[in-house]
């Protein structure tokens, strides 16, 4: 073989590597990112928020004493169908802070519920402000079966209504690329 077609192949084959390379990092997708929700700051006009992008504000975390990354759930009147699928999903997961939100009377000290006792006008902003679940307007009303996960860094990444199993999975491998990757 001459000595040019020797360089040519030389050539050709330690630059493939980095066209593919350079191919992937372009039009490739990382399967182990979970989307970062509201990057542009909070939808509801009403919240006023100012963040960009939007997180749970400190002040709220810390004066409930909420250990992050958490999964915030909203509990629904009826017992979710797949509550032992969501419970061993949650089992695998013991550094995932679990919060259940409960609306309570103003007028009332709470119904004995563990998780966070809020009157309806606290509640309705934390539906509505801090984890965003009216999304684009101000909702006036509970969300039940809800869940919100939610990093260390107060940024809301993921929405899942638990009364389906497909979310169910998807929750379960979300939290498995939170606390792994």
């Amino acid at each position: 073989m001459k000595r040019a077609q020797k360089i040519v192949i030389m050539i050709a084959v330690l630059l493939a590597p980095v066209l593919v390379f350079l191919f992937l990092k372009q039009f490739g997708k990382n399967q182990f990112e979970l989307p970062i929700f509201y990057p542009n700051g909070n939808p509801v006009a009403a919240c006023n928020a100012a963040t960009q992008p939007h997180t749970l504000s400190a002040d709220f975390i810390s004066s409930n004493n909420i250990k992050l990354p958490a999964l915030f759930y909203f509990p629904g009147l009826k017992k979710i169908k797949y509550y032992s699928d969501l419970d061993n999903v949650l089992e695998k997961y013991k550094k995932i802070t679990v919060v259940g939100v409960y609306e309570v009377d103003s007028m009332a000290n709470g119904d004995g519920a563990s998780g966070l006792n809020l009157t309806t006008k606290s509640y309705m902003w934390l539906i509505n402000c801090e984890v965003v679940l009216g999304e684009d307007q101000w909702l006036g009303k509970a969300i039940y079966n809800k869940y919100v996960l939610v990093d260390n860094l107060r940024q809301i990444r993921g929405y899942f209504d638990c009364n389906k199993l497909s979310e169910i999975e998807r929750l379960d491998a979300e939290l498995d690329i939170l606390m792994n990757y």
